[in-house]
């Protein structure tokens, strides 16, 4: 099942139901808090995805140089630093960067889906994400585990492949999921969907390193938004995407009241709006993990300019011939036009008082404003490729 890339869209009814008439006008405090949760959230969402990477990277550069000490002492090692081994991994990446090509397809079949049997799916997808917690908590904080318990950052051969985290974290993930299924608390749907974001982030996103690739999924997605929360209503009847993202399950069949918890479709998360009035806003969680993708790879493209700036002052030749500063000038880009993107989102969602598609306006944001800085810096050729 696809992330759903919601946006933003008020629910002012305990009934959550796609054809239910235009809500009444929020008051001006409230339309700010929600747009300033808004904006934290996925702001610390890119954080927390820059500081996965950032260790990911430590990782393996610290597996890299360990493989060459052993190397380097006629320690029998994996084939993976010879020269065929990297035009393998470019070939896999490529051959994964065409795949990606269909995933707006797949993800328009599984939208599809559940919009014509959502009632059917909703607990199968249920069941999927909690089985995803077992998985996804344990890793989102193994970084610090490893820290504490082992003194490194990363699972080096002093880390055990089951270690007691692993158990213990299985053990609250379980814990987490099954309280957010008997609760239905908005605050439990949040972390089981954020650790399944993190994860998500951190295993495919390290698996894209090219920007073409990473473009053309973006630009893909941009259509598929935009069709089925602009157009769809024209050919279904209704916006399908909206109609989606606000599938929900509650204890009754008849209209519960409005203080009754409400379960949830998972790949949202969901924040209560403030004040007297009743009723929350929903995010798309592919909102905040494919661009976080972008913004990975915007890091990695940082960190190889500074290991070129290091190599060069040893003598090597600069690739490019420019000496640039040593800061993360795409990373910061990114993350700074990410959270535009989620502005202009809110603005509009306000002004129009209709569920937006965030990654429309993030979308164009991310690629042209990052592709264009590197274009005038002389960097759009070794970015790209």
């Amino acid at each position: 099942m696809p992330w759903t890339h919601l946006g933003t869209v008020e629910v002012l009814s305990g009934v959550v139901r796609a054809d239910m008439p235009t809500p009444p006008p929020l008051s001006e405090s409230v339309i700010i808090s929600q747009g300033c949760i808004l904006l934290a959230t996925g702001l610390c969402f890119q954080l927390i995805g820059i500081w996965r990477t950032l260790q990911e990277e430590h990782c393996w550069r610290e597996r890299h140089r360990i493989a060459l000490e052993e190397k380097a002492n006629d320690v029998e090692v994996p084939d993976t630093l010879t020269p065929s081994a990297a035009a393998q991994q470019e070939e896999d990446e490529d051959t994964l960067g065409w795949e990606l090509m269909f995933f707006p397809l797949f993800a328009s079949a599984g939208l599809l889906l559940m919009y014509f049997f959502g009632n059917i799916l909703f607990w199968l997808l249920v069941g999927g994400v909690c089985l995803l917690t077992l998985i996804s908590v344990p890793y989102v904080f193994e970084p610090l585990t490893c820290a504490w318990c082992y003194g490194t950052s990363f699972r080096s051969n002093s880390v055990p492949a089951m270690s007691w985290w692993d158990v213990v974290g299985g053990v609250l993930g379980a814990v987490i999921a099954l309280g957010w299924v008997w609760t239905k608390e908005w605050w439990l749907h949040d972390i089981v969907n954020v650790c399944a974001g993190i994860t998500a982030l951190c295993e495919v996103g390290g698996q894209i390193k090219k920007f073409k690739w990473s473009t053309l999924l973006l630009v893909g997605l941009f259509c598929y938004d935009f069709f089925w929360v602009y157009l769809s209503s024209h050919i279904f009847g209704s916006n399908v995407m909206l109609s989606v993202a606000t599938i929900s399950h509650t204890v009754s069949r008849a209209a519960p009241p409005p203080e009754e918890p409400t379960l949830h479709l998972p790949g949202t998360l969901i924040f209560p709006n403030t004040g007297s009035v009743r009723g929350y806003s929903l995010l798309g969680l592919g909102d905040l993990v494919l661009p976080g993708i972008w913004v990975q790879q915007c890091l990695r493209f940082d960190q190889a300019q500074q290991r070129q700036q290091k190599a060069a002052t040893e003598g090597e030749p600069l690739l490019g011939g420019k000496r640039r500063s040593m800061c993360y000038v795409y990373t910061i880009l990114s993350v700074v036009l990410y959270v535009l993107g989620l502005l202009v989102c809110d603005i509009v969602l306000d002004v129009t008082r209709q569920g937006q598609p965030a990654l429309v306006f993030i979308v164009p944001s991310l690629v042209l404003g990052t592709l264009g800085t590197a274009k005038c810096r002389g960097d759009f050729t070794q970015m790209w490729g």
